[in-house]
């Protein structure tokens, strides 16, 4: 009994590893042609002329 509870078992992991796999595949495939879709209707990014932010002076009283 326990070495077919072993087999089954090891047959069990092998399938969750594999469905584990399946859904990892499908979530990066859906980012990525989220991101295509995305990229499509808006459209590249502006350039903007990037400014550094305000240099911070100190107060001294």
């Amino acid at each position: 009994m326990v070495s077919r509870r072993r087999e089954s078992d090891g047959k069990d992991n092998k399938r969750a590893f594999g469905w584990g796999i399946a859904i990892a595949v499908l979530l990066l495939l859906l980012v990525l042609i989220y991101n295509f879709v995305a990229l499509r209707r808006e459209g590249p990014l502006p350039k903007s002329d990037a400014t550094p932010p305000a240099a911070v002076q100190e107060h001294k009283p």
